[in-house]
């Protein structure tokens, strides 16, 4: 599952976080994960998520965070818009 594309390709394979040509096991990275969301206060937290969505959308690994912000996944938009397109093609 891909996180972000160009310039930093970060994806995940299940068992590894793939930042460019680096490779670190999950549950390494999700607990710097955990280390650096305790550092951050409400606004950069708030800011943070914020710049994700307007950033990464339309990447799949943002979508569980556009989830908890009540907008519609990447794969919802997809289905939605190829479903509008159908609907308004003429036979």
């Amino acid at each position: 599952m891909a996180y972000m594309l160009d310039p930093f390709y970060v994806w995940q394979d299940g068992e590894n976080i793939h930042i460019d040509n680096v490779v670190m096991p999950l549950d390494i990275f999700d607990e710097l994960c955990a280390m650096r969301l305790a550092q951050l206060g409400e606004a950069e937290r708030e800011r943070a998520r914020h710049d994700a969505i307007q950033n990464w959308s339309g990447n799949f690994g943002c979508d569980a965070l556009r989830k908890q912000e009540g907008l519609e996944s990447a794969m919802d938009l997809a289905l939605r818009g190829a479903l509008e397109l159908k609907a308004g093609e003429e036979y």
